[in-house]
């Protein structure tokens, strides 16, 4: 059983985490949330993301905005500000891809 499931699920570990984020303890909490994003692609606004392809747009990119159904509507840039996007023009993008500050070719 993974730490999600021992917390009791995705929301409930949420809730855990967003009550004290700053704990060393919870750190572990903070790191499995984003893990099971990726794996599930469920999108939190804050999350890194990348374009996928070719769409010309190597950046890392931060969810600004989700749509009703919890897809990503915009992100943040540094160049144009709030840009839209379409959900299935973006994913969640790897530690790699945050340390370096763009998509991993």
């Amino acid at each position: 059983m993974n730490l999600i499931e021992r917390l009791g699920g995705y929301e409930k570990a949420k809730q855990k985490y967003s009550e004290r984020p700053f704990d060393l303890a919870w750190s572990d909490i903070g790191k499995a949330l984003l893990k099971h994003r990726r794996a599930k692609n469920i999108s939190e606004v804050g999350d890194k993301a990348v374009y996928k392809g070719k769409a010309g747009l190597s950046g890392l990119f931060e969810i600004e905005t989700l749509t009703k159904t919890g897809k990503p509507k915009t992100v943040k840039t540094k160049r144009f500000g709030n840009f839209p996007c379409r959900y299935c023009e973006v994913q969640h993008a790897t530690d790699k891809e945050i340390a370096q500050g763009y998509r991993d070719a």
